[in-house]
């Protein structure tokens, strides 16, 4: 494969990464895709407006479970594409600058220092890393990666759809294999 369709792929892996996350922890999102935007992005996740309006309203008493919870859910989401592309292709193929960004500033709201919000980084990204690439959510991710990179844009719908599907197969064949047919 060249590596204009390697690079492509990757991108799909990324994205699909932050889309099987969000679904996860029922972070609404309106598309995935993997067409370049005018930005330079080579691909995102938009997520719906009144969404990121609320976790900007959003009181941040560090305290508040809620608060806190998702905030948690938002860096996993954000650590979720790179954990992901990485898992796939060995490497990350882009920069994330702009994930990392956004992580540091959500992190920072949370925490008191410096130390804490590497170590609390640190640890939601290990976090991330283990729901992402466990055996029952990668092939989650491979299955709308590899619909992406042919599709190149899925709807909340389809890639709900398409991540239900992968989930209901696996599960089939984790019965099947314990003899529950």
């Amino acid at each position: 494969m060249n590596a204009q369709l390697e690079g492509l792929r990757s991108t799909a892996y990324h994205e699909a990464g932050h889309a099987v996350m969000a679904f996860l922890t029922r972070r609404p999102f309106i598309k995935v895709t993997i067409i370049p935007d005018e930005d330079g992005s080579t691909g995102s996740v938009r997520y719906s407006e009144k969404y990121l309006t609320d976790l900007d309203l959003m009181t941040f008493d560090p305290w508040s479970c809620r608060t806190r919870s998702k905030i948690e859910k938002e860096v996993m989401v954000s650590y979720a594409g790179q954990i992901a592309e990485e898992e796939f292709a060995g490497k990350l193929e882009h920069l994330v600058y702009q994930d990392d960004v956004d992580i540091a500033k959500l992190v920072q709201k949370m925490v008191g220092t410096e130390e804490e919000a590497q170590a609390y980084q640190n640890w939601l990204y290990l976090r991330s890393k283990n729901v992402i690439c466990h055996k029952h959510n990668w092939p989650l991710v491979e299955a709308l990666a590899e619909e992406l990179f042919v599709h190149k844009e899925l709807s909340n719908r389809r890639a709900r759809k398409i991540i239900k599907q992968a989930r209901t197969d696996l599960f089939n064949e984790l019965f099947k294999q314990r003899g529950y047919n």
